[in-house]
């Protein structure tokens, strides 16, 4: 998982404007690894209380983003926050 979030942050560094300046690249990589919180699909499973499909299914309706590394999916903590905050029903207060 470690080694995830190391290439994900090396994407990130390999995209700012500004790759001459080592300095700002290590700094921008600090702040999204410590960011960036990637879990497996497994790992939703078990968390979400779903199945595979229903996983599948949010993915393809574009109701949770995800990231494809080595035929591996993962996801973003926080969008899985997100998607459960916009669904939350509100009860009597």
């Amino acid at each position: 998982m470690l080694f995830l979030m190391q290439l994900f942050t090396f994407m990130k560094c390999q995209k700012t404007p500004d790759n001459n300046n080592e300095k700002a690249t290590q700094q921008t990589a600090g702040q999204n690894a410590a960011t960036v919180n990637l879990i497996d699909k497994q790992d939703v499973l078990k968390k979400m209380r779903i199945c595979e499909r229903t996983l599948q299914r949010w993915r393809s309706r574009r109701l949770l983003s995800y990231y494809k590394i080595g035929g591996r999916i993962y996801y973003q903590e926080s969008d899985l926050e997100k998607l459960l905050e916009m669904n939350r029903r509100k009860g009597l207060e």
